[in-house]
């Protein structure tokens, strides 16, 4: 386990929003690997999406909880992630915030832990870019944030 706490940022929103490629850009910029909540479904959720069935409670709750323990071992080797993942509850939004060692359940008022933190791809461009330079001026100060839009 590294000394250093590494940080998530969870990039949600509905799907087409953009998760994905905000999320790979981000995390090139900020030198951390980007990790796709889609990868983690088991086949029986695949199946189950591939064939236009939605997921249930009982097919979410399994893959959220892979999606938090792959997050408390980047967390715990100290590794900068970015998740792309719909998370669009914030029961949801709270079972990832446990891969945050530090977290404690119904802690946070703000729907952040001091670990992971979220921007949301569905609002307006100028909304999204906002809320990531925001997160890195504050938890990642090396990274220079430029006003013009770009990182």
């Amino acid at each position: 386990m590294s000394s250093e706490k590494g940080i998530c940022i969870v990039v949600m929103g509905v799907s087409g929003a953009g998760k994905s490629t905000i999320g790979v850009m981000l995390a090139e910029v900020i030198n951390g690997r980007f990790l796709d909540a889609d990868d983690y479904h088991s086949q029986s959720n695949k199946d189950k999406m591939k064939n236009g069935i939605p997921l249930s409670e009982e097919d979410r709750i399994p893959w959220l909880e892979t999606l938090r323990d792959a997050l408390r071992v980047s967390l715990g080797k100290g590794e900068t992630v970015v998740l792309g993942c719909s998370a669009l509850q914030k029961h949801y939004r709270d079972i990832l915030r446990c891969g945050d060692a530090n977290y404690i359940p119904g802690s946070n008022i703000d729907d952040e832990s001091e670990g992971i933190l979220k921007v949301d791809a569905s609002l307006e461009p100028h909304h999204t870019l906002k809320s990531v330079q925001a997160l890195l001026s504050s938890y990642l100060p090396s990274i220079p944030v430029h006003l013009n839009g770009s990182v």
